[in-house]
């Protein structure tokens, strides 16, 4: 966790991901557009045992043992899945936590669902790596991922999360992604500057950010968003056989999808979303809206921003974020199948 070294500043400790074995299923299991990609190779199952609700107390007693007074943090996506649990889990989790009651945050965050979704088809598709061999997997299409019940159910679930933790008496923290018009503060400066009596760790983590700058990340992976279109080309054009013209052992599938970006944008001045374009219906679109609203409603109560929400999503369906280039209409346009079969110099 980058943050760590500033969490010690307030005498924090970072425990990290708590796992506790996992079960053999995974994610997404039926869906055949997408049952081949895991998002999680195997899920895995918390505090489901009370070996696990141990382990996690000796973990937190270890910290202490000096006598020295220390706030711990244990981070893991699986209190996601608390909603879906039984009682005995609930049960189990606040007999591990009952040593620290009236000390216990859960800390959340809170990130518009339309946002997530569209961000969560980025990471369980494309991550963080681009598809270089022509083995590699397709990468669907976002329409395709939406369709997906258990990607629909996921996101009526997240709806439920933090509801479900104040249902069960704990003390829950919100830290709002977007934050407001006037911080201008990242999510991990107001996450970190939101800890309880933290104040140090929030001094020090401002002045490194000032010291750093723009956070570079950001800019791979939004390169990473258009080269999964071009990518969906690239695989379109090799099934349909239009590269037979060439010695594939030769054709690197990275190097094509490169020279397809570089044909859009660089000669004929264009963004992926000046393709032909394949979208969500206006039903579906309504759908994502619907479940962005109820999350938020949900989470802020009275404090919601309706308003501000219904302008991001409308920035999102400007952008064509719901979209995806409709790569069969493409590679049958006249001037693309020229430049697919005889034009690559790669």
């Amino acid at each position: 966790m980058q943050t760590t070294p500033f969490l010690k500043n307030s005498s924090y400790v970072y425990l990290g991901k708590f796992q506790v074995g996992c079960s053999p299923g995974h994610y997404p299991p039926q869906n055949p557009g997408i049952r081949n990609y895991k998002s999680a190779p195997q899920k895995l199952v918390f505090l489901k045992s009370s070996a696990a609700s141990k382990r996690l107390k000796r973990q937190i007693a270890s910290v202490n043992a000096a006598g020295t007074h220390h706030s711990v943090i244990v981070s893991a996506e699986e209190f996601e899945a608390m909603p879906l649990r039984d009682e005995e889990t609930w049960d189990l989790l606040k007999d591990t936590l009952s040593l620290y009651k009236g000390r216990t945050h859960v800390i959340a965050t809170y990130r518009h669902s339309h946002e997530t979704i569209v961000s969560g088809y980025f990471e369980t598709f494309v991550g963080r790596s681009a598809r270089k061999q022509w083995r590699d997997k397709d990468i669907i299409s976002f329409p395709m991922y939406w369709r997906s019940e258990q990607i629909k159910n996921k996101g009526r679930q997240r709806s439920n999360l933090i509801a479900s933790f104040e249902q069960h008496s704990f003390n829950v923290t919100v830290v709002n992604f977007h934050g407001d018009s006037e911080s201008g503060d990242d999510l991990v400066t107001r996450f970190l500057c939101g800890l309880p009596h933290a104040n140090a760790t929030c001094e020090a983590y401002k002045n490194d950010a000032a010291l750093r700058g723009k956070d570079a990340a950001a800019v791979s992976r939004v390169s990473l968003k258009s080269y999964a279109q071009y990518d969906r080309i690239t695989k379109a054009a090799q099934r349909k056989g239009m590269f037979s013209t060439y010695n594939l052992q030769e054709l690197n599938r990275y190097n094509v999808t490169l020279a397809i970006q570089d044909r859009v944008e660089m000669h004929l001045g264009m963004t992926f979303t000046d393709l032909p374009q394949v979208c969500l219906n206006e039903e579906e679109i309504n759908e994502i809206l619907a479940l962005s609203i109820q999350y938020g409603r949900g989470v802020f109560k009275d404090d919601f921003d309706e308003n501000e929400l219904r302008k991001s999503f409308q920035r999102y369906k400007r952008k064509k974020s719901f979209c995806a280039v409709d790569v069969d209409a493409v590679i049958s346009d006249d001037a693309w199948a020229q430049f697919l079969t005889y034009g690559l110099r790669v």
